[in-house]
């Protein structure tokens, strides 16, 4: 049976348990109605816990104003918390030029703050204030450098030469040339203003990279900086003049404000699980003074009450792509916002790793899983590259004589043992096809 075809014979059977859903919600009515409700009140918008709990009403009469936060879930050594999106830098805020996500078109970053970019669209000339989740760095903008603490910026390359400006945190540079340590630099809003500062001050958009292409137009693996040079998988050193172009890591964020209260670091390198944006109400609360809580519902919702998606539920999402097992229709997977899976026909169960992004997904006939780049074999517990996005690239570049501006897959097909990725390279798309049985050995040719 097709995978279409079981996902309407899946929503058939759906419809089956939406009595039993009606019944269990109804049970609920009477907490669903309760006349007061108890909410969490924080000292800050980032507090990991709350610093207690009152009646809405008593809020309410005391609420000063609504305060707007963008803030990050973050994971560091198997610890989730929430940072400020100010404390942390992402590679498409050491980007000069980025690219729009859903209609392609190219901008430069004339400056960045918080979540926004202020662009000039290489189309229109039009310059904009756009959110920055929009949007993903060009592989042929080796990028810009910030410095995280107050930098002196020298007229020569040595420490004892004279100290033309010093510039605050989180200033942004153009690097024109590296020698030594010394990176000679142009201040971004200084016009023509320009001289050397230590390479060890500055963060670059190649801290991001998990890849880059080298003067020999090779993509390669990257694990970190050190100085002036790249090391990569092989532990071989690249210098920064080298370096072409370059993939980074989305998911990457960099510290660059100390919060002792989450015990975080400068430049300490944290994971980004997902971005969220709120409404944090502020009230002057007698014996904590200022403190900040969400609005609670009279109406109480599935979220509040059910851990995971029932049938009904994932049926309302917006579904990107769908697969099921062709031998076990209860083994499924669903790209909706999210990665979902099922195992019992029943209930779906977020694959947090994914956060709410949409990727190709697929099932093969041995039962493994492929969402986007990466595959399970092990029903989802734990995910590897599937894909050697080193070894595409370099096709794609002989192909096109360039490099690719984005590597993104679109779709996913299976036809027996032949796995075929097809690819957006951000000006066109090309179709790659693997053996499935070839391990972590693949071999990949355009289709």
């Amino acid at each position: 049976m097709k995978s279409h075809d079981l996902f309407s014979h899946y929503s058939l059977r759906i419809s089956a348990s939406l009595l039993a859903a009606a019944t269990s919600f109804a049970s609920l009515s009477s907490f669903a109605a309760a006349p007061e409700l108890a909410v969490d009140f924080y000292r800050q918008v980032t507090s990991p816990f709350p610093s207690g709990q009152i009646h809405q009403k008593n809020l309410e009469k005391t609420k000063l104003r609504e305060s707007f936060e963008f803030s990050y879930l973050v994971s560091r050594n198997k610890r989730q918390f929430w940072l400020e999106a100010k404390d942390i830098v992402r590679d498409v805020q050491l980007s000069k030029r980025v690219i729009n996500n859903k209609t392609k078109e190219t901008y430069s970053v004339l400056e960045s703050h918080s979540l926004w970019l202020y662009l000039e669209s290489d189309k229109t000339g039009q310059k904009n204030w756009l959110p920055m989740l929009e949007f993903s760095p060009t592989t042929d903008d080796t990028g810009l450098a910030m410095n995280l603490t107050s930098s002196a910026i020298r007229e020569k390359p040595h420490w004892k030469s004279e100290v033309l400006i010093t510039l605050p945190a989180t200033s942004r540079f153009e690097i024109l040339s590296v020698k030594d340590s010394w990176a000679h630099v142009r201040f971004q809003a200084g016009g023509s203003l320009m001289g050397y500062v230590d390479i060890n001050n500055l963060l670059l958009k190649v801290d991001f990279a998990s890849f880059i292409l080298n003067s020999e137009n090779k993509w390669i693996p990257i694990k970190y900086r050190e100085g002036d040079k790249l090391i990569g998988t092989q532990n071989q050193q690249i210098p920064l003049s080298e370096i072409k172009g370059m993939m980074t890591r989305p998911d990457l964020g960099v510290v660059s404000r100390i919060n002792d209260q989450m015990k975080t670091l400068l430049r300490q390198h944290l994971t980004i699980i997902k971005t969220e944006a709120e409404t944090w109400n502020v009230s002057n609360l007698k014996g904590h003074g200022e403190v900040f809580w969400k609005k609670k519902s009279n109406t109480l919702t599935n979220s509040d009450t059910v851990q995971g998606l029932n049938n009904d539920q994932i049926l309302q999402k917006e579904i990107y792509s769908v697969a099921f097992d062709s031998k076990n229709p209860n083994f499924g997977i669903i790209s909706a916002n999210g990665i979902f899976m099922t195992v019992d026909g029943k209930s779906w169960k977020q694959l947090k790793q994914f956060q709410n992004q949409n990727h190709p997904v697929l099932i093969t006939n041995n039962g493994e899983l492929l969402v986007g780049s990466q595959r399970s074999k092990n029903q989802g517990k734990n995910f590897e590259p599937f894909i050697k996005w080193e070894i595409l690239a370099k096709i794609i570049e002989e192909q096109t004589k360039a490099p690719p501006k984005q590597l993104k897959i679109s779709s996913l097909e299976l036809n027996e043992s032949i796995v075929k990725v097809q690819v957006d390279t951000g000006t066109k798309k090309m179709v790659f096809a693997s053996r499935l049985n070839a391990g972590s050995n693949n071999t990949w040719e355009l289709y």
